[in-house]
């Protein structure tokens, strides 16, 4: 009988235990709370990957006088070439980097120096290095530069460097001004002036290699309304304002590309029996901001100042 009592009541006890079980599943019986273990911190998210890295190279020469700082970054000499590698990496500039600047090819009869060169980006990713061009072949000539990131460092492009070229092309250029209609003395006829039709035209050409351009800025300094001796033009047909007093394009060849030109309208002047004048300068656009700033090389223009005849 005790064993029997025994086991009713053990099994007694496990239904108690159930039914608490039970209770508390349906939130009628109070529950002891149970500390969870800590959570495992979660494993930290992989950096990213960085991208690959990239170069580009660019070129700028001088033209004019010795000393001559057409970009702000320092002066050239005539013939003296700036070419700048640009390291980036997922985009970025990347520093530190094997620079290698090696001339690859150059026009006929002409010299390229140094080859190669080396350098090391620095924390906007640029490096430069100056060539020096010797023209003894003939008019204009070209040379092509290959930068290349040196990433074992050993001096070789190695496959899986990133590289890339540039070519420089050396021009002359020629501008000068030329009178639709012009008097006995190739001067704008006083006669002309204000109307509808244009009165000259200013030309601008290069020759040099096949595909050279040059990026140039043409100006009108004149006076509004006309004054003195100083007449006023534009490179817009007159509507009553200063005009439009500058312009810019590129200049190329009428062999292999089209020369840059822009019609002048005479506006106005003073007539009082002596002849009036306007200017008309262009530079060469360094930069390519469509400005011509102070610091870039003017361009000879025959033809200017423009005189306009103001008859007795």
């Amino acid at each position: 009988m005790r064993a029997r009592f025994s086991a009713r009541a053990l099994g007694h006890v496990a239904l108690l235990v159930v039914a608490a079980l039970v209770a508390a599943a349906c939130g009628t019986t109070p529950t002891a709370q149970v500390t969870p273990s800590p959570s495992p911190s979660p494993s930290p998210s992989p950096s990213p990957t960085p991208g690959p890295v990239a170069i580009t190279a660019s070129a700028l020469f001088s033209v004019g006088a010795v000393g001559l700082d057409p970009d702000g970054s320092g002066s050239l000499n005539p013939g003296d070439n700036r070419i700048t590698a640009t390291v980036t990496q997922g985009g970025a500039p990347k520093a530190g980097v094997d620079v290698v600047f090696l001339v690859v090819s150059v026009s006929a009869g002409d010299t390229a120096t140094p080859a190669p060169g080396t350098g090391i980006s620095g924390s906007d990713g640029k490096v430069s290095s100056t060539v020096t061009f010797t023209d003894g072949g003939a008019a204009g000539g070209s040379y092509t530069v290959r930068v290349w990131a040196d990433l074992t460092p050993n001096g070789v492009l190695d496959p899986g460097e990133p590289f890339a070229s540039v070519t420089v092309r050396y021009v002359t250029v020629t501008a000068g001004v030329t009178i639709s209609d012009p008097d006995g003395g190739g001067n704008i006829k006083e006669g002309n002036v204000g109307d509808g039709t244009k009165d000259a035209t200013l030309t601008v050409e290069v020759a040099g290699p096949t595909g050279a351009t040059l990026p140039v800025v043409a100006s009108i300094t004149d006076a509004f309304p006309a004054s003195g001796t100083t007449a006023n033009a534009s490179f817009a047909a007159c509507d009553g304002t200063d005009g439009l007093d500058a312009k810019a394009g590129a200049a190329g060849s009428t062999a292999w590309g089209s020369p840059f030109k822009a019609d002048i309208w005479a506006c106005n002047y003073v007539n009082n029996g002596t002849n009036d004048t306007f200017t008309v300068t262009v530079v060469w656009d360094v930069n390519g901001n469509g400005v011509a700033d102070s610091t870039e090389p003017p361009i000879t223009v025959t033809g200017s100042p423009v005189t306009i005849t103001d008859s007795p």
